[in-house]
């Protein structure tokens, strides 16, 4: 780069020096035509005269010198142009030639040190490198799953794929009888805010129903309270404190919680509640229901929820409530034996979701249904209420 520097400016200099030349020997010129002139017109000298000093000064042997003269300095601004180009294309070469080198350089040394590796280094060499492809899979599909995820709980509303398509909007949730008490009522949602702050319950989302501490004050019936306390269970986790206000009040919710922290009994109470008063107020008939459904991802979970629900519900009429009956269909057993059951006038039904249950429905009727629970279907356990 130097060179190429040092051969531009030793061009503009020769440029340069010509055009004073030429500037030199024109002004010298225009003044001796001047002077001509000047004599003429005084009358020192007559036209006629000839001065071999002036035609001396300008033959034409001193204008085919400056001519050549000329043409050199043409010659050399050119050549100047050329050389600066050709050194700029040869700068280039060379770098490219360098970087080749470097890079067969390269290859030779690796290909040295991949002959002294032994075969059982090269082998965990590609152990290695595919545990770190198979980990950049799971980072790639962990993103994706977040993107996923945070775009549906935060920016999308409850709704199936049919409600979307028909453009359904709800303004309401499902009205309800149940209140929270009225202390509880007459609160802030300042205090609301700080007891689930106390407590470590986050909640997001409009209007939401304050987290109620104990069972009593949920309004529950005794008979599920005192079979509450035989377990041991008096004071409701996080998630139920939160939880179960949530959907005794007829509102969409997803709740997410560590497992062994009450999931079930969070969803379950409200189900058995409502079934329960729609007992109360007009008895199922035969060929109604279910009321509500909740699909779990596997038998052994459904069968696990279903003993805890007619648990509480086996309690239920020792306390002068109707009974509330509780289906449960799961694959492996014949769909018309588990129809004759659901012709009972089922109030909760448990269906272990699969493939089967898109493609052909079972044989029972979802008229009088209201509540769907949804369970473990991607990143734990969620719990939906339809509105």
């Amino acid at each position: 780069m130097e060179e190429v520097e040092t051969i531009i400016t030793d061009a503009d200099e020769e440029k340069l020096k010509a055009k004073l030349l030429i500037n030199k020997y024109e002004a010298k010129r225009r003044k001796l035509i001047e002077e001509e002139e000047k004599a003429k017109l005084e009358g020192l000298i007559s036209s006629d005269d000839s001065d071999p000093d002036a035609d001396s000064y300008i033959s034409a042997r001193q204008r085919r010198r400056e001519q050549e003269h000329r043409r050199l300095l043409l010659r050399n601004l050119i050549h100047s142009k050329v050389t600066e180009a050709q050194a700029d294309k040869d700068l280039q070469r060379e770098t490219e030639e360098f970087l080749a080198a470097k890079r067969r350089k390269k290859e030779e040394e690796k290909k040295l040190e991949e002959s002294k590796k032994s075969l059982l280094e090269k082998h965990n060499e590609l152990l290695q490198q595919e545990q770190d492809d198979d980990r950049e899979d799971d980072e790639k599909r962990r993103e994706e799953e977040d993107k996923i995820l945070q775009s549906v709980t935060q920016t999308s509303a409850l709704a199936t794929v049919a409600e979307i398509a028909k453009g359904v909007k709800y303004t309401e949730s499902i009205k309800t009888s149940w209140r929270p008490p009225r202390h509880i009522r007459n609160q802030t949602e300042d205090d609301w805010d700080n007891f689930r702050r106390e407590k470590g319950i986050q909640v997001e989302g409009e209007d939401c129903p304050p987290a109620i501490g104990s069972f009593l004050e949920m309004k529950l019936p005794s008979s599920i309270i005192h079979l509450l306390k035989e377990k041991k269970i008096y004071i409701p986790t996080g998630i139920q404190m939160q939880g179960i206000p949530v959907g005794l009040s007829g509102r969409d919710m997803i709740g997410i919680a560590s497992t062994g922290s009450g999931k079930t009994l969070t969803f379950v109470i409200p189900i058995i509640m409502f079934a329960l008063e729609q007992e109360i107020a007009l008895r199922f008939k035969k060929g109604e229901g279910p009321y509500g459904l909740i699909i779990v991802p596997s038998r052994e979970l459904a069968k696990q929820i279903s003993d805890v629900i007619q648990w509480i519900c086996d309690s239920l009429p020792n306390c002068d409530f109707p009974e509330v009956r509780v289906g449960l269909s799961i694959g492996g057993f014949p769909i018309k034996d588990q129809a004759r059951v659901f012709e009972r006038f089922v109030c909760i039904l448990f269906f272990r979701f699969s493939v089967t249950f898109l493609v052909s429905p079972p044989p029972f009727s979802f008229s009088s249904f209201s509540f769907l629970f949804l369970l473990q279907l991607v990143w734990g356990e969620y719990i939906r209420v339809k509105k």
